[in-house]
């Protein structure tokens, strides 16, 4: 299995769960790649099996990036399997409901 950890991280808390959650992977035996959010585009995930998409929580809500970023380069993955993840400081709101519905609007 090739999986990827897409993240969105302003203060770093995020990349660093990014960064675990690849250490996690790599210690099953599989490869996975990091990337920040702008700089992955949709040709470069049809390469991965699996794709984990983090960010922290702002007002209760996913950045507006994340779901750009799912909206405009997560087209044609059709079959790939996806996780997300968020950091926060009290309250997750609603982010991952919205963004596993945001995922599995593009068939993710």
């Amino acid at each position: 299995m090739k999986g990827i950890i897409v993240y969105y991280s302003q203060t770093g808390n995020t990349k660093a769960i990014a960064g675990a959650i690849r250490e996690g992977i790599l210690q099953q035996g599989d490869e996975c790649d990091i990337a920040r959010l702008p700089e992955v585009s949709n040709q470069d995930l049809l390469a991965y099996d699996i794709i984990g998409l983090g960010s922290p929580v702002w007002h209760r809500r996913e950045p507006a990036n994340v779901l750009a970023f799912i909206e405009y380069s997560m087209k044609n993955l059709e079959g790939t399997h996806a996780f997300t993840f968020c950091t926060h400081g009290l309250y997750p709101g609603h982010f991952i409901g919205r963004v596993v519905a945001a995922l599995r609007l593009e068939g993710l």
